[in-house]
């Protein structure tokens, strides 16, 4: 939902401190991401938050979660180019950071009544 609340809430720019923060949290020894998604740092930090990408021999190795924060990209590209408003009645279920719906159906409802 992240494109939708950026686009809904005005957000300027978006910060995502841990592209490949493979460390063992606040040490310069290398952590096995692929067996601790915390690097160390659980519950201090939630799991897989310190990274998106994963190290792999030829570079780095993609992950379903920055493959769906695309997809929220891709999401506000589509209000964008649709020229929805952000206080469009399609979007008033979008209230802040914390309530906003949680269901598949309401995303992939919501696309296509843009597409349509």
């Amino acid at each position: 939902m992240a494109g939708w609340l950026f686009y809904k809430l005005g957000a300027k720019g978006f910060l995502h401190w841990g592209y490949n923060y493979w460390f063992v949290f606040c040490t310069a020894q290398i952590s096995d991401p692929f067996m601790d998604a915390s690097v160390g740092a659980w519950p201090g930090l939630p799991y897989g938050d310190p990274f998106v990408v994963y190290p792999g021999t030829d570079g780095p190795i993609d992950s379903i979660r920055w493959e769906v924060f695309a997809e929220s990209l891709q999401d506000y590209a589509l209000l964008q180019s649709a020229g929805i408003k952000p206080n469009a009645p399609m979007l008033e279920s979008l209230l802040d950071y914390q309530s906003f719906p949680k269901s598949e159906k309401w995303l992939v409802d919501a696309r296509a009544k843009i597409l349509s």
